[in-house]
């Protein structure tokens, strides 16, 4: 609930009924104000709601702590350790893991991320932008959570960082981690991601494969422009070539090399 109590009170969801399956990796998208980050937060137990309710596997967020994990928007921003193994290892020593045994989760988790273990003894202060976003996912997967959560992962990052959480991201769900993103836009995400939702006003209004997604007329109007490799596509489509929905240029120029010449691109 926005501003209780207030004239201009309003519901940050409203009547959400929504199951994730495991193994799933699902964009929540939405302009700023939707509900897509207060679901996010009520699926991982941080919120609870006034209504309904929300189980993780039958169960209560609440009773699956150690399962869940959630990586706020700017999740660098809490990195303070003098060193980024001490900043690893943190949330792993708050939860009584043997000493013996916290080195290794800590190495496996920057693999993980694909950060050079060098990097452990340096400050977290030195890195690149994309490489503390990366540290940062780093704390959070360190537990070994079934359910990641995150809110706006490639915020603020150039190119190559949103490439490089994105490579992360897949990796993790590829091991069998769900996951579930929220984001204000598509033009990342929709590659990455096996499920997309679109929110509004704190109502679900899609719910959809990214390929069926780019086909609903509404997005504009609700602040979701298509991606420039979707746009393009649709161009090529009016004359006579079949690209398909292409998320990336790199895609994009493959399916246009496989439709002229008849074979796929390397």
């Amino acid at each position: 609930m926005y501003s209780p109590g207030e004239p201009g009170e309003a519901r940050a969801l409203n009547n959400v009924t929504l199951k994730i399956g495991n193994g799933e990796f699902v964009m929540v998208a939405g302009r700023n104000g939707s509900g897509k980050t207060t679901l996010l937060k009520c699926m991982a137990g941080f919120l609870k709601p006034k209504k309904g309710s929300v189980t993780i596997n039958g169960v209560s967020p609440e009773r699956c702590r150690r399962k869940v994990a959630f990586a706020v928007q700017f999740p660098e921003r809490a990195l303070f350790e003098r060193t980024l193994y001490d900043d690893v290892a943190f949330g792993i020593k708050n939860m009584g893991v043997d000493k013996s045994l916290i080195g290794e989760k800590v190495l496996r988790s920057i693999a993980s991320v694909g950060l050079d273990e060098r990097s452990l003894d340096i400050s977290p202060k030195e890195l690149s932008h994309g490489q503390k976003r990366l540290a940062a996912i780093a704390c959070v997967i360190a537990t070994e959570p079934e359910y990641l959560f995150l809110d706006e992962p490639t915020a603020g990052l150039d190119l190559k960082g949103k490439k490089q959480v994105l490579r992360t991201l897949m990796s993790l769900n590829d091991k069998g981690m769900t996951i579930v993103v929220a984001s204000h836009g598509l033009a990342h995400m929709l590659g990455a991601c096996s499920r997309a939702i679109v929110m509004d006003s704190g109502s679900i209004i899609a719910d959809d494969m990214p390929d069926s997604l780019v086909r609903y007329d509404s997005l504009e109007s609700m602040g979701l422009p298509l991606p420039d490799t979707v746009l393009l596509s649709r161009k090529l489509e009016k004359m006579g070539l079949e690209p398909g929905n292409a998320f990336t240029p790199e895609k994009l120029a493959d399916n246009i090399f496989a439709q002229i010449t008849g074979r796929a691109g390397k």
